[in-house]
C-alpha cells in the first residue's frame, strides 16, 4: 500500500479487513438459519491450533487498521476485543462457544467502517505506532503459543500416564 493516497489506502485496507471478516466470520450459512459462522470458531474447536489461527487472523486485522492510519484510541479498542476473544478461546468448551458468539473480527471492522464514514483528516500511524503493535501482536501470539504448547504436554502426559 506503499504509494496510494489517504482513501485509497483505507478502501484497501477496508476490503482486506473485509476478507478476514467473511473468512473467518461469516463464511457458512448454518442449514435452515440465518447464523453464519467462519473459519475461527471451526477451528477453534481443534485444541490449541484453532485458537492461535483465530489470533493469528486477529492480529493480523489490527495491524492492517494500524496501516490504515487508524487512530490509537481504536487500535487499543480492536486490540481489547482480540484479547478478550482469545483469552475467553482457551477455555474449554466455554471458549468454543464465545467463539460462535463473539467475533472479534466482525466488531472490529464495524469499529473501522465507522472511524471511515466519519473520515475525519486521515492520521497514518507512524513506523513506531506499526512496530510496536506488530511487535505486541508477536508477543502475544508466542504467548498463545507457549500457552497451547504447554496444554498439549499436559494433555499428552496425562494420556500417558493413563495408558501405563
Amino acid at each position: 500500500m506503499g504509494t496510494l493516497a489517504p482513501a485509497a489506502k483505507q478502501d484497501v485496507a477496508l476490503q482486506r479487513l473485509r476478507w478476514i471478516v467473511r473468512v473467518f466470520d461469516e463464511a457458512f450459512v448454518v442449514p435452515g438459519t440465518s447464523f453464519r459462522v467462519g473459519l475461527d470458531p471451526i477451528l477453534g474447536l481443534v485444541p490449541g491450533v484453532g485458537d492461535v489461527a483465530g489470533a493469528v487472523a486477529a492480529v493480523a486485522f489490527v495491524i492492517i487498521a494500524a496501516t490504515a492510519g487508524t487512530p490509537p484510541r481504536l487500535l487499543a479498542a480492536m486490540a481489547a476485543n482480540v484479547l478478550l476473544e482469545a483469552g475467553v478461546g482457551f477455555v474449554p468448551l466455554f471458549g468454543d462457544a464465545f467463539d460462535f458468539a463473539f467475533r472479534a473480527n466482525r466488531r472490529n471492522l464495524a469499529l473501522f467502517e465507522a472511524h471511515l464514514a466519519r473520515r475525519a483528516a486521515p492520521r497514518f500511524a507512524s513506523p513506531w505506532t506499526v512496530l510496536l503493535t506488530v511487535a505486541l501482536g508477536a508477543a502475544f501470539l508466542a504467548l498463545l503459543a507457549a500457552i497451547a504448547a504447554g496444554l498439549a504436554v499436559y494433555t499428552i502426559s496425562r494420556w500417558v500416564r493413563a495408558q501405563g
